[in-house]
C-alpha cells in the first residue's frame, strides 16, 4: 500500500476508517489483515519531513491515526505506549487544535472524531498516564490535560438541546466517558474534585433521569451520559442518584 499514489492511499484509508468505526467492521478488517496493510503507510504519513500540502497532509495524518487506533487492541503495558506514542500524540494534539477552532473542526474532522477514538483508548491505564502526563502538546494554555477535558465537557454541556447537531452530542458523550476513565486514577481526583463548575455540570446530568436509557449517541465502547456521570461522582466521593 505504501507504493500507491498519495491520493489513492487517502481514499483507501478513508474507507478503512469508515468501516472500523463499528466494532464489527474493525473485527472484519483485522481478520482480513487490514492492520498490516495500514501499517505500510506509517513512515510516509507520520514522517514530519514529508510534505504533501499542509492541509491535505494533516488530514491524512489524523485519518491514519484514528483508523490505526480503532483497529489496534491496546495491551495494558508500556510497550503499547512506546510503539504508538506518535499516534497518541497526534490524537491529543488534534483534539486540542480542534478545541481552539470556532467550529471545532481541524484537518477536516469535527473534534468528536479524535475524542471518540480516545474514549476507546482511555480504558487502558498506561495510555491514560502517557497522554495526560507525558504526551507533548502545543498551543495549550491550560495547566493540565485533565483541566482541558473537564473544561471541554463544560463547553459542550448544552449539546443535547434540540438545535444542536449529532456531532456535538457525540462529543459530550465521549467526554463523559473519558473523564469517567480519568476519575479511576487517584492522582487526578483532587483536580476534578476542586473544579466546581465541572462538578456542577456532572451533577446536572447525573440527576437527569431522562438520560438513563438514552443511547442515541452511545457507541459500542461507551456508556450513557447518565451512567458515566454517576460513575464519575461515585469515584469522586460525591452523592449519586439512584437508578
Amino acid at each position: 500500500m505504501e507504493r500507491l499514489a498519495y491520493e489513492i492511499q487517502g481514499s483507501c484509508i478513508h474507507i478503512f476508517y469508515n468501516i472500523a468505526q463499528k466494532s464489527e467492521g474493525a473485527k472484519a478488517l483485522n481478520q482480513a489483515d487490514g492492520l498490516r496493510i495500514l501499517k505500510g503507510c506509517t513512515y510516509r504519513l507520520l514522517d514530519p519531513n514529508v510534505t504533501n500540502g499542509q492541509y491535505g497532509f494533516e488530514n491524512m495524518q489524523l485519518l491514519y491515526c484514528m483508523t490505526m487506533s480503532l483497529l489496534i487492541e491496546p495491551n495494558q503495558n508500556s510497550e503499547y505506549v512506546k510503539n504508538h506514542r506518535r499516534i497518541l500524540d497526534y490524537l491529543m494534539q488534534s483534539t486540542i487544535n480542534a478545541s481552539n477552532m470556532d467550529d471545532f473542526y481541524y484537518a477536516g474532522f469535527h473534534i468528536s472524531r479524535p475524542i471518540i477514538v480516545l474514549t476507546k483508548l482511555f480504558v487502558q491505564d498506561e495510555i491514560i498516564t502517557y497522554v495526560l502526563a507525558e504526551a507533548p502538546v502545543k498551543n495549550f494554555p491550560l495547566s493540565s490535560k485533565v483541566a482541558f477535558f473537564a473544561n471541554l465537557l463544560i463547553r459542550f454541556r448544552g449539546a443535547l438541546t434540540m438545535d444542536e447537531d449529532e456531532a456535538n452530542a457525540l462529543t459530550l458523550t465521549a467526554l463523559f466517558n473519558i473523564l469517567w476513565s480519568i476519575s479511576f486514577h487517584d492522582e487526578y481526583l483532587s483536580e476534578l474534585q476542586t473544579n466546581r463548575q465541572f462538578l456542577l455540570t456532572v451533577k446536572t446530568f447525573a440527576y437527569d433521569t431522562s438520560e438513563i436509557q438514552n443511547e442515541q449517541y452511545v457507541f459500542s465502547n461507551m456508556s450513557t451520559i447518565f451512567k458515566a456521570a454517576n460513575g464519575i461522582l461515585l469515584n469522586l466521593g460525591e452523592n449519586i442518584s439512584s437508578e
